[in-house]
């Protein structure tokens, strides 16, 4: 099959045909309407920049689209990524007495935010096991090792790991009606 270069107007037919199935899949992925939205504009956009030479083949072209929404959700996830990670050191550096902030004057209405959200997850590690529950804090207030947790509630670093990893998704699971 021929090859050929997208055009503007092709990009166009291609944002008809494909915006909603690709507003579908990356609400999916990123289990955001905001970020679907946002991943979406960049799926297409990226489309009209690189202006790819595709194959006068729908499924190839299908194919091509729908990797391309991929690699913008992927993309904000990293973006998402990284603010954590910053706001993971002001924390750490909050705990280790040295405060790390990322607004140099305190922000009062950040302070507030972060005492919301700890409520929040009080009342969310109310809600799921509590043995889970137990291992969460420990790994996270206490700053315990696998190996230190496992000693304390009697079992061993794997089934620590296994029962964190339950513990995140349950919390994913109860705050998100929250985050929305």
């Amino acid at each position: 099959m021929a090859s050929r270069q997208l055009t503007a107007q092709d990009i166009t037919e291609l944002f008809d045909a494909y915006a909603t199935r690709v507003q579908a899949f990356c609400q999916r992925m990123l289990g955001c309407p905001a970020a679907a939205e946002d991943a979406t504009q960049e799926t297409f956009l990226n489309l009209l920049r690189r202006a790819p030479a595709v194959r006068d083949d729908p499924d190839a072209v299908r194919t091509y689209v729908f990797a391309t929404a991929r690699n913008a959700c992927c993309d904000l996830l990293r973006r998402r990524r990284a603010v954590v990670s910053l706001d993971a050191l002001a924390e750490a550096g909050d705990r280790a007495g040295d405060p790390v902030s990322l607004d140099p004057r305190h922000d009062p209405e950040r302070r507030a935010l972060s005492a919301e959200l700890r409520g929040d997850l009080v009342a969310a590690l109310a809600r799921i096991p509590p043995r889970q529950a137990e291992v969460m804090v420990l790994r996270v207030a206490g700053d315990l090792s696998y190996t230190q947790i496992a000693n304390r509630v009697d079992t061993n670093a794997n089934n620590v790991a296994q029962i964190l990893h339950r513990a995140r998704r349950n919390l994913v699971t109860v705050l998100e009606p929250v985050a929305v």
